[in-house]
């Protein structure tokens, strides 16, 4: 069980899409002209998401488990690391950003805790 959260946690959207969007700053600012500052303003729109839904993951995680609510986020996480393909404008990314902040946010730290 223990192995199975490490793993788990080392994966998360937290950790996954808060550390290493500066990997990307430069190809997406070759592949679409943005500058640093644009990709970077992603990182507070997905910590605002996460923030404002943790008070329903935790009411969520009461009332279904955590095993359940972490499959569920997992499954949206799958979904929404796939939509980055679809990315073609600023604002979609942004919006991609909002949605995995909210939607994977029971796949994140309290869950596996």
């Amino acid at each position: 069980m223990v192995l199975a959260c490490l793993i788990g946690f080392s994966i998360s959207p937290a950790t996954v899409l808060f550390y290493t969007l500066g990997l990307f700053i430069e190809p997406l600012n070759a592949a679409f002209g943005w500058d640093r500052a644009q990709v970077s303003l992603a990182i507070p729109i997905f910590t605002a998401a996460v923030a404002g839904a943790m008070p329903f993951v935790g009411v969520m995680i009461d009332r279904f488990g955590p095993r359940r609510v972490l499959i569920g986020s997992i499954l949206l996480y799958g979904g929404g690391l796939s939509g980055f393909f679809l990315v073609d404008s600023l604002w979609r990314f942004y919006a991609l950003f909002l949605l995995l902040g909210i939607g994977c946010s029971g796949a994140n730290s309290i869950t596996y805790t």
